[in-house]
């Protein structure tokens, strides 16, 4: 009787300590999701209702953040990045709950993949913003673009967060022999 108590209570450390050893990448992943979300609502609030306005245009309308390509493509990788964001947070919670990953292989590489291409994305909506603030605030000097630029930081950040959990996707990749 001892031996079997031994050995069921010897499966039961291995599975306790396999859950733990799964859960931790799981719940700092997640955290990296929120700061994700959370850098690029904020992004896109700022972008969105930049009210420096201090310049028209040639017809006499004054001047938007959507005026220009490289904000729009900003605000395109942001409310990618945020929806991507949000399915990734709702498939990572279930996997912490139910602790096996829904759709198997298949999800663990399209999360793998897809993970490095919204870090990308993300990545070149922050280069356009900057690349585009910088370049027209020193030419013009308007306020507008600096409110922009923060924009563009902040996306910048999101970014950062977005390429680390893409670092930890790769912890659920399956093993290969």
């Amino acid at each position: 009787m001892d031996q079997n108590q031994t050995s069921s209570t010897a499966n039961m450390d291995e599975n306790q300590r396999s859950a733990v050893a799964v859960g931790w990448w799981l719940v700092v992943s997640l955290l990296m999701r929120f700061l994700t979300f959370i850098f690029l609502l904020v992004s896109l609030i700022v972008l969105v209702t930049d009210s420096t306005v201090e310049s028209v245009d040639i017809f006499g309308f004054p001047v938007k953040a959507t005026d220009f390509y490289a904000y729009r493509y900003m605000i395109s990788a942001i409310t990618i990045g945020m929806a991507y964001t949000l399915l990734l947070v709702v498939l990572t919670i279930f996997h912490t709950i139910s602790a096996s990953p829904i759709g198997g292989k298949r999800v663990a590489y399209f999360e793998f993949y897809s993970d490095k291409v919204i870090s990308y994305l993300l990545a070149t909506g922050a280069a356009a913003g900057l690349g585009f603030s910088v370049e027209y605030n020193r030419n013009l000097g308007i306020d507008f673009f600096n409110v922009a630029n923060a924009a563009a930081s902040l996306l910048l950040l999101g970014s950062f967060f977005s390429a680390l959990s893409s670092v930890l996707s790769s912890l659920n990749l399956p093993k290969r022999s």
